[in-house]
């Protein structure tokens, strides 16, 4: 019996791998890039904004090497983002040691550590020892298990971003019979917030066609709590898929917060009942 939600078919096409490659080849100078802005910019905080940027740019480069390719395989795509993450990882490490050195006076070169892994390591584990950068106007630089964590929460971003990235591409709706990834398409409609999700999604699920006939229009006054839907409609496909996230507006500070939560996700519907909900 098929399923209910959305199910990734696990196929990975020939032609996901050159682009793999590709972005992989890209995240060696984009950690060499990365290393210079964190070794020329020694302020933690943007150095973090940097950290979440170098992430994010690997994240990207996946989720269009694997759109291209038409992956639909989660768990290699997941270790593919992890292998990007590892490289730029560490091709970052090779870049910022050789800064170091450099600062040093010794100069062996980025690519020459790059090519030696021992040598990185022992090299990262001697700044570990003494450290290499201080926080705020402190004069005293950050060694030991406090810098443990700064780059153990760098390792986390860079490792994280890409592996997430790559996954939620390849759980993206993709149609077998048109061989096209699904659009999103986000209804401007507001509904009512959903109190009982768990009553709401038992009722779909037994009752599909009665989704239109489910989902009431939320009141003007009710501007705080309310639902929003999508939809995945890709042309020739029989089938579409549905999301409703609730989301709650409040007020913290005098400024306002807005928060959403996942009611149902990826659920399976007629093509044509799509058509009208949009």
């Amino acid at each position: 019996m098929d399923s209910l939600y959305y199910q990734p078919s696990g196929k990975l096409p020939v032609k996901t791998l050159p682009a793999f490659l590709l972005t992989a080849a890209c995240a060696v100078p984009l950690g060499w890039l990365y290393a210079w802005l964190i070794w020329h910019i020694p302020l933690v905080y943007i150095n973090f904004l940097i950290t979440l940027g170098f992430g994010g740019a690997m994240a990207v480069a996946m989720m269009m090497a694997l759109d291209h390719g038409h992956c639909r395989n989660p768990l290699l795509a997941t270790l593919g983002g992890l292998a990007v993450g590892l490289l730029g990882w560490y091709a970052q490490w090779a870049a910022w040691l050789g800064f170091v050195l450099a600062d040093s006076g010794l100069a062996p070169g980025w690519l020459d550590l790059l090519s030696r892994p021992h040598a990185v390591w022992d090299l990262a584990w001697r700044v570990n020892e003494t450290g290499a950068w201080s926080l705020r106007n402190s004069s005293e630089a950050v060694s030991g298990i406090w810098l443990d964590i700064v780059w153990g929460v760098e390792a986390l971003i860079l490792l994280g971003l890409p592996m997430f990235g790559a996954r939620s591409q390849a759980t993206t709706p993709f149609s077998e019979t048109a061989g096209l990834w699904f659009e999103k398409v986000e209804l401007s409609r507001k509904y009512t917030w959903v109190g009982d999700v768990q009553a709401f999604v038992s009722q779909l699920e037994s009752t599909p066609g009665l989704l239109r006939d489910m989902l009431q229009h939320a009141p003007e006054a009710d501007a705080s709590r309310y639902a929003l839907a999508s939809v995945y409609q890709c042309p020739g496909d029989p089938h579409a898929y549905f999301n409703l996230d609730n989301v709650e507006v409040s007020i913290k500070d005098g400024k306002e917060k807005t928060s959403r939560s996942t009611v149902i996700a990826a659920f399976r519907i007629n093509a044509e009942l799509a058509g009208k909900l949009a």
